[in-house]
């Protein structure tokens, strides 16, 4: 009797440390899944931020030597399907002249005055719907992650008034002063949306080496 028992405590034992196997392999599967989409969208932010920095640098020239090998470094560290070869292999090219010649090429690359930059605002549709699932991962990891949200909050913003400085140059019956403003308030957005998006570049990357 005694024996029947604890065979039958055994099997039970066995039975539910098997459950809690499974449960824990199920955990840890999923909680990879989320890491691996989390991974890949952060890399495309990161890309499309770099981007949005060249792009900014080039029109108003303040790109140097160090700009474009951190350019580079970003470039060669995506592997998804958006990747730009033209902006690589300008890169490339640029890199390979001296410093006499990168200065050129500086002064050449500034762009008019009044030349507009087609900008984005930034959207992380997987992050936002899964923020609860964030908190699986390590304190520090969820930090970088709301901080991260929070800067692409503040440079959609800087966005989204680029936006509307450059609706206002076409407005009819402004004045040469209010365009003068207007121009200059548009300059200075796009200059500090280049900014922006170098410093949150960056920050996109301590969140993807956390959640690695």
């Amino acid at each position: 009797m005694v024996n029947t028992v604890l065979l039958v405590l055994f099997g039970w034992l066995l039975g539910l440390l098997g459950s809690i196997v499974v449960d824990e392999n199920r955990r840890r599967r999923r909680l990879t899944q989320i890491r691996d989409a989390l991974v890949m969208e952060l890399s495309e932010i990161r890309l499309k931020l770099a981007f949005t920095a060249y792009i900014m640098a080039m029109h108003f020239g303040t790109w140097d030597r160090d700009f474009l090998k951190w350019t580079k470094t970003v470039l060669d560290s995506y592997g998804g399907i958006n990747a730009d070869p033209e902006i690589h292999s300008a890169i490339a090219k640029l890199l390979a002249m001296d410093d006499q010649q990168l200065n050129l090429a500086r002064k050449h690359s500034k762009a008019a005055p009044l030349g507009a930059v087609g900008v984005k605002t930034y959207v992380t549709p997987f992050i936002d719907s899964n923020l609860d699932n964030v908190t699986l991962f390590s304190r520090d990891f969820q930090q970088v992650v709301l901080e991260t949200k929070a800067q692409l909050r503040l440079i959609n913003e800087q966005v989204e008034l680029a936006q509307f400085y450059y609706q206002q140059t076409f407005a009819s019956g402004i004045t040469p002063e209010n365009f003068q403003i207007v121009t200059k308030n548009l300059r200075d957005t796009y200059q500090r949306i280049g900014g922006q998006a170098r410093t949150i570049a960056n920050l996109v990357e301590r969140c993807v080496v956390k959640a690695s």
